[in-house]
């Protein structure tokens, strides 16, 4: 009896998209936001798991050979270069990065599973992998380039992320480059993403504005698709490997963006 009076006082149900919760008291509805729980283990289902490079799905491989070919473009190929790569989950781009160029990395992720699997088998003598969870602190003053693919949509306080990567850049580098990816808002909405494990997506131009304000000036953008979408924006399913090509300019599901520090 007590349980029935209880359910007809207040309940508490999920949104279509699971981003938030609304109470009801009383018939009347409140909305809020939900705790994000977060799960840094290997299979989540935000990380590559594969152990080989041939079974990296086709996009997140593609992004990494745009920063290789990005890096020669803009650099010399006579200086031994220093990267990080921010959020490197099971370190298969770190090693590809680094089978290609002629650089050391600095590899940071918050899964012990992925820094575990990228030590076993994606491993070199130019690669240092780093189980750390973020906020946490980089050196400063000291990279020629960053990469960050896929992850500043994971970080509640970006304004923090993106100062620590500010300022973890090598002043006195030629380079100074930041590669960035992340969701294009416009077509690949977070609401309608339904991903638990993202905070917001970005429009470009909201992007490119945020980089500017923190001294980056924008060379280069590129877009891609790699996802079917319904008539609503939902995601239906994953496109074959060669559609989820990267084309320069394009107004795309996700946005790379090569970014140089002024």
């Amino acid at each position: 009896m007590r349980n029935k009076l209880l359910k007809n006082i207040f309940s508490i149900k999920n949104t279509n998209d699971k981003s938030h919760k609304v109470l009801t008291v009383l018939g009347i509805n409140f909305k809020f936001k939900r705790t994000i729980k977060r799960d840094y283990s290997l299979k989540s289902g935000e990380r590559q798991t594969a152990t080989t490079l041939k079974n990296i799905r086709q996009d997140h491989l593609n992004r990494y050979n745009l920063a290789i070919n990005v890096i020669k473009k803009y650099s010399n190929n006579f200086k031994k270069l220093y990267g990080l790569d921010i959020f490197c989950g099971n370190g298969y781009g770190s090693y590809l990065i680094s089978e290609c160029l002629n650089t050391y990395i600095d590899s940071y992720d918050a899964s012990k599973d992925a820094i575990k699997c990228a030590n076993k088998y994606y491993k070199n003598t130019d690669v240092n992998y780093y189980n750390k969870i973020f906020p946490f602190q980089l050196p400063r003053n000291k990279y020629d380039y960053i990469i960050s693919m896929e992850s500043i949509e994971h970080i509640k306080d970006d304004d923090l992320f993106l100062n620590l990567l500010s300022d973890s850049i090598n002043n006195n580098s030629d380079l100074k480059l930041l590669i960035i990816s992340t969701p294009n808002e416009a077509i690949l909405s977070h609401e309608k993403f339904c991903n638990k494990f993202h905070f917001k997506h970005y429009y470009n131009e909201e992007f490119i504005n945020l980089l500017s304000n923190k001294g980056f000036e924008l060379l280069e953008l590129y877009g891609q698709d790699t996802y079917t979408l319904d008539n609503d924006g939902g995601v239906k399913g994953s496109l074959k490997p060669e559609e989820m090509e990267l084309k320069r300019g394009y107004n795309g599901q996700f946005t790379i963006y090569v970014f140089k520090k002024l």
